[in-house]
């Protein structure tokens, strides 16, 4: 009896595991023809922007930004034609956030060599869904390295910022809070600055910010580029697709961005990305709840075991062809796919990956 009761419940198991296969083929399949379709519309249109041009979605323009809460500070004239706009902090008079010394967000008090702090105890049933996702992401190895930038920069560093507290927020402007998304995915394209007084280098300098809708990836909540502060010593064109003309009369700076970030953010937004650390150091942002899908994902083959590349994991785990160049609205989607499809596969199907370099 025992030995028949033993065999039911693994023939019990078995099924399971195969239903919970057979649904995660289903909508992987129906992701990977989502993600080939978006890819495809992408290519086509990268190709009729010509060599080095980044193709922005047209409805972003200058002072024109999806998000209601949003108001965009006028920035100063530039001294001459070729001079960059000088960064300035927005006013925040009639917002609720103050971008330096915003909300606590995270709980990073000082600096130093410590491990990394959790989180605040989440407060939304949707953040407490990805709560998990969150802690797969802290358990890997290289996170605590990865974040060491966001854990040692002083907090009185004015040119760092935290999103704003949900309870505050929720106390201040539950209207607010209600419309702000639980979760999002980003990427950033960087190009190297250099300082012409110090000499010091920024590898990271933020050039182009995108981000998507994490419950709707297809619904992009800004595309736009980013002048940054230092003269750009290398545009990382063959990278990024970024030239010296893509930045020409764009007077949207870090400082912006990091507004723009301020108003659609709190410290329970979910944050998804690919080596998501690199972006929020080039926006010089501290916030620890985030989903980094190469922390998720391991390479299995190959001579080098680690992180995979966002092209690597997208085409072994989604069948999706990136394309040659960066692009920050794709790369921002599929890294979302990338995370909900590890989210939502059963463990068999994850030992089937491989992932090679």
């Amino acid at each position: 009896e025992e030995r028949k009761r033993k065999k039911r419940e693994q023939k019990e198991r078995e099924e399971k595991e195969e239903r919970a296969r057979k649904e995660a083929e289903e909508k992987k399949g129906k992701r990977k023809k989502e993600a080939n379709s978006v890819t495809t519309k992408k290519q086509k249109t990268s190709n009729n922007a010509g060599v080095g041009n980044v193709a922005l979605n047209p409805i972003f323009s200058k002072d024109s930004f999806p998000v209601s809460s949003f108001v965009p500070p006028t920035p100063p004239p530039s001294t001459s034609k070729n001079s960059p706009a000088t960064p300035q902090t927005p006013s925040t008079s009639n917002s609720p956030v103050n971008v330096v010394n915003g909300g606590a967000g995270d709980d990073v008090k000082s600096p130093g060599n410590r491990p990394p702090p959790m989180p605040s105890e989440t407060q939304t049933e949707l953040g407490k869904e990805w709560d998990g996702m969150v802690r797969k992401t802290r358990e890997h190895p290289r996170f605590k390295g990865s974040i060491q930038p966001l854990l040692t920069t002083p907090d009185h560093d004015p040119t760092w910022f935290r999103v704003p507290e949900y309870k505050k927020l929720l106390t201040n402007d539950p209207r607010r809070t209600g419309a702000l998304p639980g979760i999002i995915a980003l990427d950033c394209e960087m190009v190297e600055t250099k300082d012409p007084l110090t000499g010091k280098v920024d590898s990271k300098a933020l050039a182009r910010l995108s981000v998507v809708d994490g419950e709707n990836p297809d619904n992009v909540l800004i595309d736009t580029m980013v002048k940054p502060y230092w003269p750009v010593t290398d545009y990382r064109t063959r990278i990024n697709g970024i030239t010296k003309e893509s930045l020409d009369g764009c007077n949207f700076t870090l400082r912006h961005a990091q507004r723009f970030m301020s108003d659609l953010c709190s410290s329970e937004t979910v944050l998804c990305g690919h080596a998501l650390h690199n972006d929020l150091i080039s926006m010089k942002m501290r916030h620890l709840r985030f989903v980094d899908s190469a922390f998720l994902y391991e390479t299995t083959e190959g001579k080098e075991s680690g992180p995979p590349s966002l092209k690597d994991a997208a085409k072994a785990v989604l069948g999706v062809d990136m394309p040659a160049s960066h692009d920050s609205v794709n790369d921002a989607r599929q890294s979302m796919r990338l995370v909900q499809e590890f989210k939502d596969a059963g463990e068999m199907q994850k030992k089937e990956w491989k992932i090679v370099r």
